[in-house]
């Protein structure tokens, strides 16, 4: 029988970690609570102390994470969730000596995130429920109803559909599922048959071409996140947060005691009083007095979007809408945008068919060309995990020549120097029937390349005398 292992206080346990590891502990607490951080910091000792016997926070590894988080969700109890937080925030800020096998179960951009500390605000009542306020629920609808022919946003805006219109457990879309559940334009849960949206069966028939590891919607989080990202929130959107946002705009009739979503066509006025669209007729007919029936006004907001199109269609679809469409030179910066945005869709493409059946398909983020201050375009991966930070570039034409930005370049230099791979992906003739693609790395060491600077700021002289300055 195992000799059980001594009690000590936190005090006793700190003498016994390295300097290190108290240090990195304490940047960890720092993003609790004052009333927290007691409890929190006796967990994470206990955690090394008595269960790992690690002496050293650096050394911990991805075996020792499994050793203690059960795979089974349901055993997923407070204490396992905060270590298993604790073991993301080491990952997320490089303090593990070996990282290998966490980046299978986390995407290290979004764990940044997800520490960074936020400005503190009053917090509103969408806020403490974790739903949806009206004007963020109309920024959200602008997405998920947005035309699309691309697998990964149909996929995304499906489980918004799934969630927030059918109802459906979470567990049941992330776990059940698949291109399995579909069959002619309909879709078989447990909660009973429904007949599906017409743009989603080309994404169920797509999905059937896949391994059945990858024909689902296991990535649910990511694909919910990400609704969040193209609607320009600042908070990050969960599953259950639609759940709560599905729950408080499902309003009670009064008079039949049936729930419906709170939008406009469901309702009317009825001497003042609102009832459903179901009620409003039987109430008429069994009232002898007269009854004043109002529709209740409707308010449509046009949500314009620059949307980032290469998000939306498939690289195919993108070409044939720019090959359709009259440039002139007025709209010349418009077109090489759009060119732009052609090149990340066909490399977004090429990524997916490489990364097929594979773990890292559902964690290649296109999302990057949206924030100019990442200076790459793409996230995607090695067949081995490791993080590849693409930069895109395309012309139509077959010149050797592109444009890299200076942050772009710093980018670069910084990444090597961090041991990352941050490649240049370059697509020429990106408008004919075979685009050529060159992969470039370490781009501002690669000596096959020359860089001159075309670009000058100029300004005006402070010093310069009024009435020269009119000349």
């Amino acid at each position: 029988m195992a000799k059980k292992k001594e009690m000590l206080k936190n005090e006793e346990i700190e003498e016994i970690l390295t300097k290190n590891s108290i240090e990195i502990i304490k940047k960890f607490l720092a993003t609790y609570s004052k009333s927290s951080i007691s409890t929190v910091r006796s967990s994470v000792y206990k955690l090394l102390y008595e269960e790992l016997e690690k002496h050293e926070v650096a050394d911990l590894t991805f075996n020792d994470y499994k050793s203690i988080i059960p795979e089974d969700d349901s055993e997923i109890t407070t204490q396992i969730r905060l270590r298993s937080r604790f073991f993301q925030f080491l990952y997320a800020f490089d303090y593990l000596n070996n990282p290998g096998g966490f980046e299978t179960k986390w995407i290290k951009d979004e764990l940044i995130k997800e520490f960074s500390p936020k400005e503190k605000k009053s917090k509103k009542k969408s806020e403490k429920t974790g739903s949806l306020t009206v004007e963020e629920l109309m920024l959200i609808q602008n997405v998920v109803e947005a035309e699309s022919t691309k697998l990964e946003t149909l996929k995304m805006q499906f489980c918004w559909y799934a969630l927030f219109e059918l109802g459906l457990p979470i567990e049941e879309v992330r776990k059940e599922i698949t291109s399995d559940s579909y069959f002619n334009g309909q879709i078989k849960t447990t909660a009973g048959v429904f007949n599906i949206p017409v743009k989603f069966h080309r994404m169920f028939l797509e999905l059937s071409n896949r391994d059945s590891n990858y024909n689902g919607f296991a990535s649910l989080e990511s694909l919910i996140a990400n609704i969040g990202i193209d609607a320009g929130l600042t908070k990050r959107i969960v599953p259950n947060m639609i759940k709560n946002t599905r729950r408080t705009t499902t309003v009670m009739c009064p008079n039949c005691f049936e729930s419906y979503s709170n939008e406009a066509h469901n309702w009317t006025s009825i001497n003042n009083r609102i009832v459903c669209i179901s009620c409003s007729e039987s109430i008429k007919k069994k009232l002898k007095i007269q009854v004043n029936e109002k529709e209740i006004e409707n308010t449509n907001v046009d949500l314009k979007t620059d949307k980032d199109i290469s998000v939306l269609f498939t690289f195919e679809d993108l070409k044939s809408k720019l090959k359709s469409k009259k440039v002139d030179y007025l709209q010349l910066h418009e077109f090489q945008m759009e060119i732009g945005s052609l090149g990340e869709a066909y490399v977004y493409q090429k990524e997916c068919e490489r990364l097929k059946n594979t773990k890292y398909l559902h964690m290649i983020d296109e999302r990057k060309a949206q924030d100019p201050a990442n200076g790459y375009d793409i996230l995607s991966y090695t067949e081995d995990g490791k993080p590849l930070h693409i930069e895109v570039k395309s012309t139509i034409g077959k010149e050797d020549v592109f444009h890299l930005s200076e942050h772009e370049r710093l980018t670069g230099e910084r990444m090597k120097n961090q041991g990352k791979s941050y490649v240049v992906y370059f697509v020429k003739e990106i408008m004919s029937d075979e685009p050529k693609l060159e992969i470039i790395e370490n781009i501002t060491l690669n000596e096959n390349y020359i860089f001159e600077t075309r670009n000058w700021l100029v300004s005006k002289k402070q010093s310069l005398r009024p009435e020269l300055s009119k000349i």
